[in-house]
């Protein structure tokens, strides 16, 4: 089991189309981290045929902690909101 804090987060940043340039980079603020990792291992056949079965799952939840080191607290024109996973998809009803 993890629990982690990153911050300074280098992301690729969509820009208007206006500006001449499709993307930026830039440091997002802060993402929070969770998550379990685990791993069964078993032998089951041994001798000449051998059988070895491994099986690993794992999870992790993200979110953002914080936008940029402000106040703002959304990124609309990228689908960026503190207390939202960092690839939550967002569209209109």
């Amino acid at each position: 089991m993890y629990k982690a804090k990153t911050t300074d987060v280098l992301v690729s940043r969509a820009l208007p189309p206006t500006t001449g340039y499709s993307s930026v980079w830039t440091n997002i603020g802060a993402i929070d981290n969770k998550g379990i990792e685990l791993e069964l291992t078993s032998v089951n056949l041994t001798g000449k045929l051998g059988w070895e079965t491994n099986f690993v799952f794992s999870l992790n939840r993200d979110k953002i902690s914080k936008l940029y080191g402000d106040e703002n607290d959304k990124d609309v024109g990228n689908s960026w909101f503190v207390g939202e996973p960092i690839s939550a998809i967002y569209d209109l009803r």
